[in-house]
């Protein structure tokens, strides 16, 4: 089962390989030689690592081989790894780490490691109680020397939530300890923390279960890690080999038209070529809103659950806007290509060049039909009618459940004067004394009582929003699919029937627009991967 961490760097060096074949297969490929070069050369500057750190034998080997989907790295009871073990996986290095808390010899070859990569994935398991502040301060050094920290804790010990909790809320407390010695304000807010069961997940890919992987979380642990990747500087320098490419693809194009000797060939080539680009445009300017919205929308649901609101009414409100702009997009694309189609179709020299009583209608119907329209009888042979209702059907959200604990008022200052008064009545009173113990001693109870309320409430804050981030980036992915396919419908049509209309064209042309075609494609993708980027 393929992992959720997504490759950016593999996916753009696919849609290198991607354009050198459609350079190779035209006759004016090499003017853009050197510029893919240069794009290559950029590209191997990037070479993202995730580093596994944490606990003795909490399971990182464990963790790694679930991402794998494969036995990489040894596992067993007694601890294995007592070395710097760097695995190759896609375009990633894996860096395989022994504890933290083993042999001292151990600990002085990982610690070393932390500066050198990108993202660290600190491992603990379900075994601990966490009484020792050991963990706590290695992690907020790793938080105040400015890395991207996710806490996995492996459930080797397949423990039920409440005891999950109970680890997780412990482990805060040290962790909030350690980073008021430090001036570290707001630390909730600077890791991730997610329970996964590394043993699940491999099993669950290796014989691919997907019900089992669900059950695992591991590919909630991998949206997690693709979310901290993207923020890191060294994927940013991804924007530039995209960038690169985006100007080698016009420049081919622009070699390609230039050379096309019929006039009014060319000006049906350059229409397609710019139906080409407004797809890609019209699908990134809506991935753009859709990634405003929900980042927006993120934040206002963060802020409803802290104060103790319903979201749900958020939710639909996003659903909302997210469907009209869907709807709003495809209606804008429809209305241009059929002003500008009509527009072309009108000029006397077109006219002559196109014999569209040559066309075969049925096929312009078929092609039509498939993406929501019906031909009609107008002059220009596509005024289209378009049915819109079901554009956003894809983007409602399901309902999110996000309990969160209310903290049970203990009128602390209260008792406390109340008890002082007793002890003051009572002073010097012996037999009294037992009674004044008792009362201390609740005092102390409900203190305590208090003081971890609080702790759980930050940590089911900080667990909301984990899954608020985690459902928004399962609906991001949906509404962007949405988006995608009913663009890509209304434009299967345009293609097809502006295809229809160059029914006469020598044999540049032709290259041409299969090149043009071949293009479009290569842009689309990298039009996605840098709108995600920026």
């Amino acid at each position: 089962m393929r992992s959720k961490i997504r490759d950016y760097k593999g996916e753009i060096n696919e849609q290198v390989k991607q354009l050198q074949l459609i350079g190779q297969s035209c006759e004016f490929g090499s003017v853009i030689t050197k510029e893919i070069e240069e794009i290559e050369q950029c590209l191997q500057r990037v070479d993202p690592s995730l580093m596994f750190y944490g606990v003795y034998n909490a399971g990182k080997s464990s963790l790694l081989n679930a991402i794998f989907g494969e036995l990489k790295a040894s596992v067993a009871d007694v601890p294995e790894t007592h070395q710097i073990t760097n695995y190759k996986w896609e375009n990633f290095n894996l860096v395989d780490t022994p504890g933290i808390n083993g042999p001292i010899e151990d600990y002085k070859l990982s610690k070393p490691e932390l500066r050198k990569h990108n993202v660290i994935m600190f491992v603990v398991d379900d075994s601990d109680t966490f009484d020792s502040s050991i963990v706590a301060n290695e992690i907020v050094e790793i938080i105040a020397a400015g890395k991207p920290l996710i806490i996995v804790l492996n459930k080797k010990q397949n423990s039920e939530e409440e005891i999950i909790n109970d680890i997780r809320s412990k482990l805060y407390e040290n962790i909030q300890k350690a980073a008021q010695l430090k001036n570290i304000n707001h630390i909730e807010q600077k890791y991730q923390f997610i329970a996964v069961n590394a043993n699940t997940a491999y099993r669950a890919k290796s014989e691919n279960k997907a019900k089992l992987l669900e059950i695992s979380k591991i590919q909630d642990l991998e949206i997690l890690i693709t979310d901290e990747l993207k923020k890191i500087d060294e994927i940013k320098m991804l924007l530039t080999p995209i960038d690169l490419m985006f100007s080698a693809m016009d420049k081919l194009s622009g070699s390609m038209k230039d050379n096309i000797q019929e006039e009014n060939g060319k000006q049906l080539a350059e229409e397609l070529h710019e139906l080409s680009k407004q797809k890609s445009e019209s699908i990134s300017h809506l991935s753009s809103m859709i990634r405003m919205e929900i980042r927006k929308y993120s934040d206002l649901m963060y802020s409803a659950v802290t104060s103790g609101s319903s979201i749900e009414g958020l939710q639909q409100e996003l659903s909302d806007r997210i469907g009209k702009y869907i709807t709003e997009e495809v209606e804008n694309s429809y209305n241009r290509f059929n002003i500008e189609l009509n527009e072309m179709i009108q000029k006397p020299e077109l006219q002559l060049y196109v014999n569209t009583e040559k066309l075969d209608t049925a096929s312009v119907s078929a092609a039509c039909a498939e993406s929501n329209f019906e031909e009609s009888k107008g002059t220009s042979g596509f005024d289209a009618a378009m049915n819109i209702a079901s554009a956003a059907a894809a983007t409602k959200m399901a309902p999110m459940v996000l309990p969160l604990p209310t903290p049970i008022p203990i009128p602390i200052p209260v008792v406390v004067a109340v008890v002082h008064g007793v002890i003051s009545f009572f002073k010097g009173n012996r037999e009294k004394d037992r009674k004044i113990a008792e009362l201390q001693a609740q005092i102390e109870q409900q203190n305590a009582r208090q003081h971890e309320e609080m702790n759980r409430r930050m940590n089911a804050l900080q667990e909301a929003r984990t899954q608020i981030n985690l459902q928004l980036h399962k609906y991001e992915e949906e509404a962007l699919k949405s988006a995608s396919e009913n663009i890509e419908a209304f434009y299967k049509g345009a293609y097809e029937y502006t295809n229809q209309l160059i029914s006469i064209s020598d044999q540049k042309e032709k290259e041409f627009l299969l090149v043009n075609e071949n293009l479009s494609k290569v842009y689309e993708k990298l039009t996605e991967i840098r709108s995600e980027l920026q």
